[in-house]
This record gives C-alpha cells, sequence and structure tokens, in this order.
C-alpha cells in the first residue's frame, strides 16, 4: 500500500508518497489543479504498484 500526503497551497501542491514501512517512494510538487496532480501521481509512483489515479472532478474553495 502506498500513503499519499499533499500540502496545498493557492498555486502549487507538495506531495509525498510513502510505503507501509514508511520509505520515501516519491517527493516533489506540481501545480494546483487536478490535471497536474493526476498526471504528476501517474508519472512513475503508480506505475511501480500497477494502480492509476483517475480525474472524477474537484472541489475548488
Amino acid at each position: 500500500m502506498i500513503y499519499s500526503g499533499l500540502d496545498v497551497s493557492l498555486n502549487s501542491v507538495a506531495v509525498c508518497a510513502v510505503d507501509e514501512t514508511g520509505k520515501l517512494i516519491r517527493e516533489g510538487t506540481t501545480l494546483a489543479d487536478a490535471p497536474s496532480i493526476v498526471q504528476y501521481s501517474n508519472r512513475g509512483l503508480v506505475k511501480l504498484n500497477g494502480w492509476a489515479l483517475k480525474q472524477d472532478g474537484y472541489q475548488n474553495g
């Protein structure tokens, strides 16, 4: 299992992903919009574990 933390600001999102033992899998930043977050998450991280995020919509505000 992968656990992700998001630190959201107005223009960017800091993303940190760790496995069940707490080992860092990925860390970085991306733009603060749903398509950018999905693209960032699906790049490399999900290929390791065979899953993918999809954008079903998001709430702004």
